[in-house]
């Protein structure tokens, strides 16, 4: 269609606005969840039972991850997670303003995993690295959520070193 009238705007949406962050996020997105199902295999290929989240909406606010995930899958989280999931990794990459970051939290006696990808914008992370962060997972139809820790903050971190693994996380405490 070819409008004339200069009424059909025909410009992107600049870095700042804030809108719909996931706009600007959708790309590197994929690409997280796509790096999630190969660490996920890897994981299976090592006889664990890994839980991947699909987030569809993260927020970061008051140094928590709050993930919003499809019904299913937080099921089968609060199925699989235990209270020994003391080993964690966050792969992190950094893109126009926005933080990516893959957390794999494992429980090796167990043999259970989860992945769950975040992203949030790098000039809101405020106190993400300041202890540990607190991913609270729930569903629209869940309102007691699994909260899986990771407990070096840091990791979660803007202009940081990149990929890095600590210690952590307290599911089924809601805290």
């Amino acid at each position: 269609m070819n409008d004339e009238s200069g009424d059909v705007p025909t410009e992107e949406p600049t870095p700042g606005d804030r809108s719909n962050p996931f706009d600007r996020v959708v790309d590197a997105w994929e690409e997280v969840v796509e790096d999630m199902g190969a660490t996920a295999a890897a994981l299976r290929e090592s006889g664990y039972e890994v839980v991947e989240l699909h987030p569809g909406d993260v927020t970061a606010v008051d140094g928590r991850l709050d993930v919003l995930v499809p019904n299913d899958e937080f099921d089968r989280l609060r199925e699989t997670a235990t209270d020994g999931m003391d080993e964690a990794q966050v792969f992190r990459a950094e893109r126009g303003g926005m933080v990516y970051a893959l957390a794999v939290v494992t429980a090796p006696g167990a043999g259970v995993g989860v992945c769950c990808p975040v992203y949030y914008e790098a000039d809101r992370a405020g106190d993400l690295a300041d202890g540990g962060v607190a991913m609270r997972v729930r569903a629209l139809s869940e309102e007691t959520p699994v909260v899986v820790t990771v407990e070096d903050g840091s990791l979660f971190r803007p202009g940081g070193d990149g990929a890095g693994a600590g210690p952590g996380s307290d599911p089924h405490t809601g805290e």
